[in-house]
């Protein structure tokens, strides 16, 4: 009798949310508030006197007062606010390291849309959505995407068609009539249509960086190697590689009297060049089997890693003692051997 009242009294909390206003709303932890907004131009009830005067911001007027030139819905644009409060899903698992599925059951973070079915019901590969789905703060979270600013700025009265007007949700189409002659045009200064997007982060491999890249990425160091000569000594093949060196057709002897030229030839002049052959590598990262937390000492705290990546179902070569290709029992007993051995 107990449970069925706590279960009447805890539906008739939430069941309370659609009622809240936004305070209320904001006061309850069961509760959340959720925006949504509707925007349109007055000028579409044009032909619909009722939905004109219902909508907040519209009402019906004459082109000319004091002429029947026709009536319209004036205003301008509108805004319509449909938020809500909603009922807070509460989650049984922990939602900063599992996922719950369908059936009520948590797996591993982790292993949410990972081409494998780990929940019974299949629930972790549904709706596994690619970076074109996402939202900017689902997409800023991703190491696999990034988000693309790409904002559209433009003048409203450059506008000279009513329905591209309507579709900026800040600017007013307005249409006059004089003595015959029909003026349109757009108004409302300048708007601002944000057409940002996530897109698939591209990964370069450290010998695609440049110098600043490679200096920003932890796994990849910058090796110098400049190469300084003279132009002088080059072939005609190899003066032609260096952007500061010229093959030319010049004196390459003088002769003893009045500055004559004895010989001309080619060669390759400009003096000294220096060319920076640097490239970025893949940082060289040397560690101790079995010492999975890095701090160069294996003790118990790597037999509680290597334990909790068992469970997890994760493999980690660092982990593998034996080196066998496999986490397991085995690469427990080979750290507890090392720990005892001292």
């Amino acid at each position: 009798m107990k449970f069925i009242y706590l279960f009447v009294f805890s539906s008739f909390i939430y069941s309370q949310c659609v009622d809240y206003n936004q305070s209320e709303c904001g006061n309850n932890a069961n509760c959340e508030w959720v925006e949504s907004f509707a925007y349109g131009n007055c000028s579409q009830f044009n032909q619909n006197e009722s939905a004109c005067e219902d909508t907040v911001g519209c009402w019906g007027a004459y082109q000319y007062p004091g002429w029947y030139s026709g009536w319209y819905c004036a205003g301008g644009t509108y805004q319509i606010d449909n938020s809500y409060c909603d009922e807070i899903e509460m989650l049984e698992c922990n939602e900063e390291y599992e996922f719950q599925c369908n059936d009520g059951s948590c797996i591993p973070l982790m292993r949410v849309c990972n081409g494998i079915d780990d929940c019974e019901d299949g629930s972790d590969e549904i709706n596994c959505e690619g970076c074109s789905e996402m939202l900017q703060n689902e997409c800023d979270i991703d190491n696999n995407c990034e988000w693309v600013q790409e904002v559209e700025i433009g003048d409203c009265s450059d506008i000279t068609n009513s329905s591209e007007c309507y579709q900026t949700n800040q600017c007013s189409w307005y249409s006059a009539g004089n003595y015959g002659y029909l003026y349109d045009n757009c108004y409302g200064g300048t708007y601002e249509i944000d057409n940002s997007y996530c897109q698939e982060a591209v990964i370069l491999e450290c010998s695609q960086m440049d110098a600043s890249e490679c200096a920003s990425d932890e796994n990849c160091e910058w090796s110098e190697d400049i190469d300084i000569g003279s132009c002088s000594a080059l072939s005609y093949s190899e003066c032609d590689l260096i952007s500061h060196c010229n093959w030319e057709y010049v004196c390459i002897e003088m002769g003893w009297w009045y500055n004559w030229c004895y010989e001309y030839g080619y060669e390759c002049t400009g003096g000294n060049y220096q060319v920076d052959n640097g490239f970025c590598e893949e940082l060289s990262v040397e560690y101790i089997l079995g010492d999975l937390n890095s701090d160069n000492i294996i003790n118990i705290l790597d037999v509680i890693e290597v334990v909790n990546l068992i469970l997890d179902d994760t493999f980690e070569e660092i982990g593998d003692v034996n080196e066998d290709s496999q986490l397991n029992v085995l690469d427990i007993i080979q750290i507890v051997g090392i720990i005892l051995n001292g």
